[in-house]
C-alpha cells in the first residue's frame, strides 16, 4: 500500500467510491494515515478452502461485533479488560480485528461463535452467515453504465 495524503474532498473515507471502482482506500483511526491500494487483477476462481475461510471470517467478524454491541451497553468486566488492552497497544486499527488477531473469537462444532476473554467464555448468537462467499461479479468496472 502507498501512503495518500488526504484533503478536504475525502478526509475519513474508507471503502471504495463506488461500486465500480478498484481503487480502496483506508484510513487508520489513530494515526489518521491514509493509505490507498489498487486492485489490479482479482481472483474469481476460488478454492473451497478459500470460499470455507472466507465464509468462517465472517461469522467470526459479525459474532465478534455482536459481542462488542452488547457488551460494550452493558459495559461489562470483560469488554473493560479488553478494551483496557486494546488502548494500551498500538498495533491494531480496531477491536474488532485485535479480537480476531489475538484469537480471543473462535468458531465451535456447532457453527457458533465463542469469545473466550481470561477464563469468561461467552457464546454469540450470529444473525445468520455474511461471510461474502460470492465474488464480485464485476470487480474491474466494465459494465459502468453510470450508476452508483
Amino acid at each position: 500500500m502507498g501512503k495518500v495524503q488526504t484533503n478536504w474532498l475525502l478526509p475519513g473515507h474508507s471503502g471504495r467510491a463506488c461500486r465500480h471502482d478498484n481503487i480502496y482506500t483506508k484510513q487508520n483511526k489513530k494515526t489518521h494515515q491514509v493509505y490507498s491500494v489498487k486492485l489490479c487483477h482479482p481472483n474469481e476462481n476460488w478454492t473451497d478452502k478459500q470460499v470455507g475461510h472466507r465464509s468462517e471470517f465472517g461469522t467470526i467478524s459479525s459474532g465478534i461485533s455482536a459481542w462488542i454491541k452488547t457488551n460494550k451497553e452493558l459495559n461489562s468486566e470483560d469488554y473493560q479488560k479488553v478494551k483496557r488492552i486494546f488502548d494500551r497497544q498500538c498495533k491494531y486499527g480496531t477491536l474488532r480485528g485485535m479480537i480476531y488477531a489475538k484469537g480471543y473469537a473462535k468458531l465451535n462444532d456447532e457453527g457458533q461463535v465463542v469469545v473466550t476473554i481470561g477464563g469468561s467464555q461467552s457464546v454469540v448468537q450470529t444473525g445468520g452467515n455474511t461471510g461474502g462467499t460470492t465474488p464480485n461479479p464485476n470487480p474491474s468496472g466494465d459494465d459502468d453504465n453510470g450508476s452508483f
